[in-house]
């Protein structure tokens, strides 16, 4: 049990140096097996990232990017586009969970307004992702998801959420 209670903590406890570690670790790499092979050596969060990111076919789109901040937002940009997620292509892959990324969520919103929302909040997200202390953990995507959707498109709507005081 004890065991358990430290993967599930180990889940948890991305934080934005874990993903910028392993986006300039493939960026550094000469191959996709040499980024296997210093995932399995490095381990944890950031191993999960690189091997994450290599098996999405993400790893040549990382390497080609100018920097870090680039490189997380082609990520993001690849990965939350609802026609990605609802291919079923990313289904039980802990590492999109670590990026806060919840696929129930994106296949229960509009895949239009999705993409809208997805096309102004993923530029502002990976900005303020490299600009912030490397120790805070990764923000949740979807929270930050759910936010514009409430504000942009529910705001009249008897489905908004708003907090009473």
């Amino acid at each position: 049990m004890e065991d358990w209670r430290g993967y599930i903590n180990e889940q948890s406890a991305a934080t934005i140096g874990d993903l910028i570690d392993a986006v300039e670790a493939i960026r550094q790499a000469q191959s996709k097996e040499s980024i296997k092979q210093k995932a399995k050596a490095v381990g944890g969060v950031v191993g999960r990232f690189m091997l994450g990111i290599v098996t999405a076919g993400l790893s040549e789109t990382v390497a080609q990017s100018v920097d870090a901040g680039g490189a997380i937002r082609n990520i993001f940009t690849a990965i939350a586009d609802p026609d990605v997620i609802n291919s079923g292509k990313l289904q039980n892959q802990p590492w999109i969970r670590l990026l806060g990324i919840d696929e129930t969520f994106s296949k229960i919103v509009d895949d239009a307004i999705e993409k809208q929302i997805l096309k102004r909040l993923i530029g502002k997200y990976t900005r303020e992702l490299t600009g912030s202390n490397r120790n805070n953990p990764l923000p949740n995507f979807t929270n930050l998801m759910a936010k514009q959707l409430n504000r942009l498109h529910l705001s009249k709507s008897p489905l908004s959420i708003s907090k009473k005081g």
